[in-house]
């Protein structure tokens, strides 16, 4: 009967350690995916961020076009630059950033204050017209609140320009840099958005990479080329 009791108690506290384990893993797990979910939408915002300052080169170019069959140029045509700055503002008005999506009320006023201005006094002689990420990765997140969480992670981003080189041409760039940030998140209607930064470290392109792409005739050979960048295969870091 003792040993019955034993055994019937031994089961007991192994069904207890069993429980116990798959809510610890349970929790583990959950933890894990909201942390996920978080360094998700911290790489939304930063996409969302670079894409706030910079003209798309498909919109400028389709723009670009517009401008030549408005004054019935010819395809080798090319456009002065008031033209090429207004086909250029016409761009960056065709595509919607909503800062809003990833960014609390104060950051996405400010991000979009930025673009604003920068679209108002737009400047042609150097213009970015492609950016992005093409590494991320997460690092470590902190638990700051139930709705509050910090994220530290690595980051490589890339920036095409072109640049008015004046002399008829244009020179085609790709600068990257990779930056290890901490980001403050909070949650908001179910997104982690992006509240503050704190940089940790950022690492400028090494001395043995050419950023020039190329020398062009014309912006619209220099936007072909920013077009057809292969960004990954360019990366220093890689």
């Amino acid at each position: 009967m003792k040993n019955k009791k034993l055994r019937v108690l031994s089961i007991s506290v192994l069904a207890c350690l069993l429980l116990l384990t798959m809510i610890g893993v349970s929790g583990f797990a959950a933890q894990k995916q909201e942390d996920n979910e978080a360094f998700a939408d911290v790489i939304q915002a930063n996409e969302l961020r670079f894409k706030a300052v910079e003209i798309p080169a498909e919109a400028l170019q389709q723009q670009i076009q517009l401008q030549k069959r408005g004054r019935n140029a010819g395809p080798d045509a090319k456009l002065s630059k008031t033209e090429l700055t207004q086909a250029a503002k016409n761009a960056a008005e065709s595509v919607t950033v909503d800062l809003s999506d990833y960014f609390s009320e104060n950051l996405a006023a400010k991000y979009q204050s930025v673009r604003n201005a920068k679209f108002q006094s737009l400047n042609m002689t150097d213009a970015t017209v492609g950016s992005g990420m093409v590494e991320s990765h997460l690092i470590s997140t902190e638990n700051v609140s139930d709705t509050q969480k910090n994220v530290k992670a690595k980051f490589v981003k890339w920036d095409a320009r072109i640049y008015d080189c004046n002399d008829g041409k244009y020179m085609v760039t790709l600068i990257f840099s990779r930056d290890t940030l901490t980001t403050v998140t909070e949650l908001e209607d179910g997104v982690w958005k992006t509240v503050g930064y704190h940089d940790d470290f950022l690492e400028f392109i090494p001395d043995s990479y050419d950023p020039v792409m190329g020398v062009f005739d014309s912006y619209e050979q220099a936007l072909t080329c920013v077009q057809n960048l292969d960004v990954e295969a360019e990366n220093p870091f890689s």
